[in-house]
């Protein structure tokens, strides 16, 4: 997440989470539960776990699928960032196969 300030939401699966602020001291928390409240997510017996990247890339944030998604080829989650706030989201693992 880079930006001097502003918010972002994130859609999984079809399903959208509240905006999330860039500048928030707990950001890592705040995205975890707002993906864990999706329908698509903690409704289908899934959870995710959001790591913040050390210093100096506190800025990069891991998203790790647990539950009913774990070990899954799942869809990308998508970022919907507001003027001025870059969100970028890449797949690091790809379901099990690991590429």
């Amino acid at each position: 997440m880079l930006g001097a300030s502003g918010t972002f939401t994130l859609r999984f699966a079809g399903a959208n989470t509240a905006s999330l602020d860039i500048l928030s001291p707990t950001l890592d928390t705040d995205i975890q539960n707002a993906l864990n409240g999706l329908s698509s997510i903690g409704g289908v017996g899934a959870s995710v776990t959001v790591t913040r990247g050390a210093s100096p890339f506190t800025n990069l944030f891991t998203i790790t699928f647990g539950g009913s998604l774990a070990y899954s080829n799942v869809p990308a989650i998508q970022s919907f960032p507001a003027p001025g706030v870059l969100a970028v989201m890449n797949t690091v693992r790809d379901g099990p196969e690991g590429t």
